[in-house]
Parts: structure tokens; sequence; C-alpha cells
């Protein structure tokens, strides 16, 4: 053992674990990191894309019409008042018929017109004046 000082200029051998990765491995690895964040992106892309409402290119005024015209053409609700209004799609039908089978059947046929997104059936069943 030296002592003095040329004991501090005695290189210390230290051994250390090193890591020996074959440069395919990593190369590998990267790619599938990189292919996963692709994945990644492509399903959130197409996940949050604009997707076209069932009434796109029909105006609420035009789904009115055509529900209107197809109520009024029903021979067992062609005597009834039914008033129809629309908003983005959304018909809303309202009045007075005399049978339960009468207010589903409209609900029915005007959730069956083109351009409707869905039906708010305010139709009250009873007797009419």
């Amino acid at each position: 053992m030296l002592v003095g000082r040329w004991a501090d200029a005695v290189p210390v051998r230290t051994t250390t674990k090193r890591n020996h990765f074959d440069s395919s491995v990593i190369l590998s690895r990267a790619l599938l990191v990189g292919l996963a964040v692709i994945v990644c992106l492509a399903v959130a892309l197409v996940g949050c894309s604009a997707k076209q409402p069932a009434n796109a290119g029909i105006s609420d005024a035009d789904i009115t019409a055509g529900v209107e015209t197809a109520l009024a053409g029903e021979s067992s609700l062609g005597d009834y008042d039914l008033a129809v209004s629309t908003a983005s799609g959304v018909v809303r039908i309202g009045g007075m018929v005399t049978t339960e089978e009468d207010r589903a059947n409209a609900e029915t046929i005007a959730a069956a017109s083109r351009g409707v997104v869905s039906v708010d059936n305010w139709i009250r069943f009873g007797e009419t004046n």
C-alpha cells in the first residue's frame, strides 16, 4: 500500500456492469414505439372526425313539410289538427287524437320521414272536440 503523495496518484479500478444491447433490438423497440404512437394518433383523428348528421342537406322547413304531408296522407290521422315543428332535425308533433294507437302511429310516421333525427311526441289522446 502506498503512503504519502503517491497514494493519490494510483488509479482505482472499479468494475461497472455495462449493458450490451444489440443495435437491432434497440432499433426494433424504437420502431415499435413509433408505430404505437402513429396508431394512437390515427385512432384519435378518426374518432374526432366530424360525422355528418342524418339530416345533412335537408332543411328543417323541408323536414316539417315532409312530416306534415306524411301525416295528412295517413287516413286514420287526416282528420286531426296536428302541429309539426322541426329544430336541427328533431321533430316535435303536438295536438289531440282520440286513441293511443293514433298517437303512436303519428310518431312512427314522423320518425320514418326523410331527415328526421328524432321525434318529440306531444300529442295527447282522449276526446276531441
